[in-house]
């Protein structure tokens, strides 16, 4: 941190923890990962009196560092590996703690819409489909929508507070589509110029 005087300050005992980085803010706290001898990459937070503190230990016995780290409504939402079920979706919950969501594995693509997470995940066909999880006090995740119109779900993307997203159609081409609050698509029409 810099202090008052704009001289640079070690927030934590280098000893400690080492190669810190995905530096996130919410809520008015940073969260962040880093490696220490004990527990390996985990996801740690800077407190009040900048000091760095390791959060309940995720994932100590693989190799992977917490990612993916996204602002669901003032929620800290992210993606850690646990030695049990591989790679899923956490959140710290109201104790600031890290919480398990029952999910699927392979999720990315990650959206924000509404203040609910939009992601995909590849399932055992290798077809990616479209879940969601609100923000409420037991989140799980739920298909969205007509999943015969979703397929392949990709490229996510927020534009006039519409719900922007590509697919694949019933001839394997991509097509954009607009996705509206009940989880229907809607083709998005195209005009010359």
């Amino acid at each position: 941190t810099i202090d008052e005087r704009g001289y640079a300050r070690r927030v934590s005992d280098i000893d400690e923890m080492s190669n810190p980085q995905n530096f996130s803010v919410i809520n008015d706290t940073l969260y962040f990962t880093a490696s220490d001898k004990n527990y390996g990459n985990e996801l740690w937070k800077v407190r009040d009196d900048n000091r760095a503190v390791r959060l309940n230990p995720i994932n100590k016995e693989t190799r992977e560092a917490p990612s993916d780290f996204i602002n669901v409504n003032g929620t800290l939402y992210f993606t850690a590996e646990d030695k049990n079920s591989g790679i899923k979706l956490w959140r710290i919950d109201s104790n600031g703690n890290p919480q398990g969501i029952a999910s699927p594995p392979n999720i990315e693509d990650f959206t924000v819409f509404n203040d609910t997470l939009y992601f995909t995940y590849q399932d055992g066909s290798e077809d990616r489909k479209l879940l969601k999880i609100s923000n409420d006090d037991s989140p799980t995740a739920k298909p969205v929508g007509n999943s015969s119109r979703l397929w392949n779900p990709e490229n996510l993307t927020i534009f006039n507070d519409t719900l922007y997203l590509t697919v694949t159609d019933s001839r394997g081409q991509k097509e954009l589509v607009i996705l509206d609050d009940e989880g229907n698509v809607e083709p998005v029409s195209f005009f010359d110029s």
